[in-house]
């Protein structure tokens, strides 16, 4: 009998991070953060509707998959900087994934070397996948009892 191994949730957690530089970085250029057609279609919905029939939820859900991760990803990063030894990865992981430049420029920005700057990411990726593991195993059991 063949054993099948599970797929590493590493490459699922640096997927989510590629986009949450995404998100972020087109955020922080002032805009909404969301792409461009998505925005557009937004507000075309929005002059087609009456005043006051379009809610903020609707907005929400129609973003929803997008937004949700991003907002997720940013909650998860806000939480590793709330623990003293993890905010220096939280800082290597915003930096390399919505920042510019050569991996070695986002080391000297950091101060560190090429080196712990790939210790640093590599520390706070394993940290968000062990949180994503851990809320998605307390969603599972809250479905199970709810």
């Amino acid at each position: 009998m063949r054993t099948v191994k599970a797929p590493s949730i590493i490459p699922i957690v640096e997927r989510r991070l590629e986009k949450w530089g995404i998100w972020w970085t087109r955020a922080q250029e002032g805009g909404t953060g969301y792409s461009p057609s998505q925005t557009s279609t937004l507000l075309h919905r929005l002059m087609k509707q009456a005043p006051g029939t379009y809610s903020h939820r609707d907005l929400f859900t129609e973003l929803s998959e997008e937004a949700q991760d991003a907002v997720a990803i940013e909650s998860l990063l806000l939480d590793m900087e709330g623990f003293k030894d993890m905010e220096r990865c939280a800082a290597a992981i915003r930096i390399r994934y919505a920042g510019r430049g050569t991996n070695q420029e986002k080391a000297a920005e950091l101060g560190v070397s090429v080196e712990m700057f790939y210790d640093r990411l590599k520390t706070g990726v394993i940290w968000i996948a062990s949180a994503t593991r851990h809320e998605a195993k307390h969603s599972k059991a809250a479905l199970k009892d709810g």
